[in-house]
């Protein structure tokens, strides 16, 4: 069968730390006898990011930890779709790489272009959708959150000092990119020399147009298909 099925220990898990933490006495009776087939986890919805030192980790980092190491010989499985909304309310979505969690805590991070037209979706939206599939455990996770991008211009000291390190940790080819002409404009023959920089140095300071994602997650459901 190719319908979808989840797993019982996730959903066990999402619906005990969702009555947790969720006031809604519907939430309640799901777990007194009415829980369905899915459950979504369900974190305290915060009207804007928290202060990250005091952001802990919660259970679904475990599951998806999990998740990254049986799918570790993959090189893809850290790609995500991230999707958000454009300042005229139409959706977007796109490819990014998972760069690790921030610090300890559960803040997932992405690197991107200060001239991305995603900034501008994220200035005037701040609110995101990742989906994120794992094809050796065949699992699908959608997590749901905000997030705050931290530029050259950060003031946070500990932000910027992430900002940096993450760029100290990219590739060659990936330090490149940021080198290249405005993103989302037509190839041109004439730009072609600037595709052909070399590299910024890993241990200088990162350049103007790099960018650290911060994805505070608010909300995570998991599916486990059959083969």
């Amino acid at each position: 069968s190719n319908r979808a099925r989840f797993s019982p220990r996730l959903l066990l898990l999402s619906s005990l730390v969702h009555v947790a933490q969720c006031k809604h006495s519907r939430c309640h009776s799901l777990l007194a006898g009415k829980t369905r087939r899915k459950r979504l986890y369900c974190a305290n919805m915060a009207k804007k990011l928290v202060s990250y030192s005091n952001v802990s980790t919660s259970p679904w980092k475990v599951l998806l930890q999990k998740s990254l190491a049986q799918n570790q010989s993959l090189p893809y499985s850290k790609y995500m779709q991230l999707a958000t909304v454009t300042p005229d309310g139409r959706p977007a979505v796109r490819t990014v790489v998972f760069r690790g969690f921030y610090k300890d805590t559960d803040l997932l991070t992405f690197v991107t272009d200060r001239r991305s037209k995603k900034i501008a979706d994220l200035a005037a939206n701040p609110c995101v959708e990742l989906c994120w599939y794992f094809p050796s455990s065949r699992e699908q996770y959608r997590l749901s959150g905000v997030v705050d991008i931290i530029t050259a211009d950060s003031a946070d000291q500990q932000l910027a000092q992430a900002r940096q390190e993450t760029w100290a940790r990219m590739s060659d080819a990936g330090r490149s990119q940021f080198l290249w002409p405005h993103p989302g404009q037509p190839r041109m023959p004439m730009d072609e020399s600037l595709f052909l920089q070399p590299a910024p140095e890993s241990a200088g300071p990162a350049v103007d147009a790099f960018c650290l994602g911060l994805v505070q997650v608010h909300k995570v459901s998991c599916s486990v298909t059959n083969a």
